[in-house]
């Protein structure tokens, strides 16, 4: 190995970034949540080559309504004969995307506006973050359900309600992180150097503050996966005949007595993803050594 060679290896092992994930593999619980989402967003992307049968077509003629699990179909039928194995899989797909995009909503809205509302103070930051109370005075799923009734039920309304909905909490902790960093000494000496507030906030407050809005970011996206399935089994999320785990749950409400295997494995669905999710956003917080914090 050349000297060229090792001092890299040694500057990657000297890394925060190494450090961070040698962190975050010795932790057992960590492990669990990530292998657990990895298999559920591997059946997501490949659900086409998963699925055995159409996860939306009807099957009155081979007579496999109410169908057991087992034989060809794993997880049984539905009450349209419907494979659940393939809608299952397909669920998938809405609940990931709902977490993704909707955290993602709320994340750079909430950076954003707590980086505007903790770095500039007075009269701004008393305006955003009265707005931000007063979303956050709601109740999440009561207010996620009355920007869904207002917009309509349809996949990207409700990952904008439920953007919309996390997005004070995202303020409340970047304002609360800028107002402890912009007082050290490293943003005093780029004010002295006099660079603007835009390169001060991009290069020396938000790097400072990335990991826990990561950390929030992988718990919300759990929250937020269960408030689309909580919206689907009210019959504001997805719409029939797509499959969505919420949905599939309240389809299978009246068929508890005779098709439990209905709501068994949509629900299971739903507990082990938001299970690594949990795990994995705890992990990620022990790796990075942080305390999350909204005042």
């Amino acid at each position: 190995m050349t000297t060229a060679e090792q001092k890299g290896r040694s500057l990657w092992k000297e890394s925060s970034f190494y450090t961070t994930l040698r962190r975050l593999l010795k932790g057992k619980l960590a492990m669990v949540g990530l292998m657990i989402v990895l298999v559920i967003a591997l059946c997501a992307i490949f659900a086409e080559q998963i699925s055995p049968y159409d996860p939306i077509k009807i099957d009155y003629m081979n007579f496999s309504l109410f169908g057991a699990p087992g034989g060809t179909h794993l997880m049984g039928t539905d009450q349209l004969g419907r494979d659940t194995f393939s809608r299952v899989i397909h669920g998938a797909r809405i609940s990931l995307s709902v977490g993704f995009v909707a955290v993602s909503i709320a994340l750079v809205l909430g950076t954003m506006l707590g980086l505007i509302a903790g770095y500039k103070g007075g009269m701004l930051e008393t305006i955003i973050m009265g707005a931000m109370d007063t979303i956050w005075a709601f109740p999440t799923l009561i207010l996620a359900l009355a920007i869904t009734t207002l917009l309509g039920p349809s996949l990207f309304n409700i990952m904008l309600a439920i953007g919309i909905v996390y997005t004070p909490g995202f303020a409340r902790l970047v304002r609360s992180m800028v107002l402890t960093v912009r007082n050290q000494e490293y943003v005093e000496s780029a004010k002295v150097l006099g660079l603007s507030n835009r390169k001060i906030i991009l290069r020396h407050i938000l790097p400072n503050i990335t990991a826990t809005i990561i950390v929030q970011a992988s718990l919300n996206a759990a929250q937020a996966i269960l408030a689309e399935a909580s919206l689907s089994f009210l019959g504001l999320g997805i719409q029939p005949p797509e499959a969505s785990w919420g949905s599939m749950l309240k389809e299978s409400m009246q068929y508890l007595d005779i098709a439990p295997w209905m709501s068994i494995f949509p629900g299971a669905a739903i507990f082990l993803l938001v299970l690594g999710l949990n795990f994995l956003g705890d992990g990620l917080r022990d790796a990075l050594d942080i305390k999350i914090r909204i005042d």
